[in-house]
């Protein structure tokens, strides 16, 4: 069972298969809309709602900045720039990967933090928006039917739900809404433990089933265990080859976890390799030419040119969660001295060809104060898909997710503080 999202402002989604004993959760991110500004309005009009106190609103940019901002080096001056004329991104859709660019996700999150439902009552003055042109997002309760549903299919009314958490989770307010839903609307109890927890007192039956706290498990929902940090012992470790090994339904198993990662995307943007899985030509044509470029750091020609020009690249570690790639001059650093030191860290990354959005004036509101800045929009698709084996039990979008940054901010997560959760009005 896998919960997901794709991001594009064609409002296009994208997903990927999942076994009934396993899910995997990505995302897609693109360029927003190139309509004028007013067509697309994210958080243009956000200093006129909500007016709960007075607020000073800032005209111009300043030295204000409401969100984290990173090292963003002529963004606005790189947009439309021709990126062929330096590497050939193996015959790409240029105008397609404007649109949309992949790049995976781990576990579907911040879906009970969503702003702007019009099924929420508005305070303060009215703005003359249409509330028809807002959509609703239904992301919890459509979650919580998902995970109902795999849960039915496990097929035990005594079994539990188990979150999978870090010892010092912050990011967690979304996480008990979601399971808070899923008993009101299904009386299906979830536990959480971390990862240390489990393996002092999970155990494997017989039969194949995981049982912690002497409860069975049907569903464990990874929301730790994607970053070194989260092993830090052998414990750690036990614990999640005793989840994989066990009959519970895992959100996503090592297997999706894996392929979700930067060096598998790269591996699959490679020359006949989606032969191996689609036998469609057609459709094999048009899936590649939604890749935006991904090389490993063997390919030295391309090294060699995202040396000379380190802009038109962005370097991705194997990590998920923001503040982990590589921009600009620091791609040119980062390559010559793991050349120097000629290591095996190399392996660790890979080179992605960087795609730059359109960036529009925007309102953003913090502390009482409205601060103009230039700003990205990003739009997720929530999706939600489960298989038993060839049966497909659940193939559904489940809402949506806004996030808007600064345009000076390479980063662009939300817990991290680089962006913030935004509404969209349709036009």
């Amino acid at each position: 069972m896998g919960s997901a999202y794709s991001t594009s402002c064609s409002s296009s989604s994208a997903l990927t298969a999942h076994s009934i004993s396993s899910a995997f959760p990505f995302k897609s991110l693109s360029k927003p809309s190139t309509k004028p500004f007013f067509r697309f309005i994210p958080t243009n009009r956000i200093f006129q709602t909500h007016l709960l106190k007075p607020i000073n609103i800032m005209s111009q940019p300043s030295q204000f900045s409401p969100l984290k901002s990173g090292k963003a080096e002529g963004l606005v001056g790189h947009v439309g720039f021709d990126t062929n004329r330096v590497v050939d991104f193996h015959g790409i859709d240029q105008k397609l990967v404007d649109k949309m660019v992949y790049d995976a996700l781990i576990w579907s999150s911040l879906h009970g933090l969503v702003i702007g439902d019009k099924s929420v009552p508005v305070s303060g003055l009215s703005i003359l928006l249409e509330s028809a042109r807002i959509p609703g997002n239904p992301s919890v309760s459509r979650f919580a039917d998902a995970l109902a549903k795999a849960w039915v299919e496990y097929n035990n009314p005594r079994s539990v739900v188990l979150v999978v958490v870090q010892a010092e989770e912050h990011n967690m307010y979304d996480q008990h809404w979601l399971f808070s839903v899923l008993k009101e609307r299904h009386n299906i109890t979830s536990i959480r433990k971390t990862l240390a927890e489990i393996d002092a007192e999970g155990e494997l039956l017989a039969d194949g089933t995981l049982s912690v706290s002497r409860q069975e498990v049907a569903i464990v929902y990874f929301r730790a265990g994607y970053t070194p940090n989260d092993y830090p012992s052998e414990s750690e470790w036990k614990a999640r080859l005793l989840m994989e090994r066990s009959s519970a339904i895992k959100c996503p198993s090592i297997s999706y976890h894996l392929a979700g990662t930067k060096k598998i995307q790269q591996e699959l943007a490679k020359p006949n390799i989606l032969e191996r899985f689609l036998d469609n030509k057609e459709d094999i044509v048009k899936l590649r030419k939604c890749f935006a470029g991904l090389w490993s750091l063997d390919d030295s020609d391309v090294v060699s040119k995202a040396i000379a020009r380190p802009h038109l690249f962005v370097m991705k570690p194997q990590r998920e969660g923001g503040g982990n790639n590589i921009y600009g001059n620091d791609v040119r650093e980062t390559l010559i001295r793991l050349q120097k030191e000629g290591k095996e860290e190399d392996a660790a990354y890979i080179l992605m060809q960087r795609i730059f959005p359109t960036v529009s004036p925007t309102f953003l509101l913090r502390d009482g104060i409205c601060h103009k800045d230039n700003a990205i929009s990003e739009l997720g698709i929530f999706g939600a898909y489960l298989r038993n084996k060839d049966k497909v039990i659940i193939n559904d979008q489940c809402g949506y997710l806004m996030r808007t940054k600064v345009s000076s901010s390479d980063e662009g997560g939300v817990a991290a503080g680089f962006a913030v959760l935004d509404s969209i009005y349709l036009t």
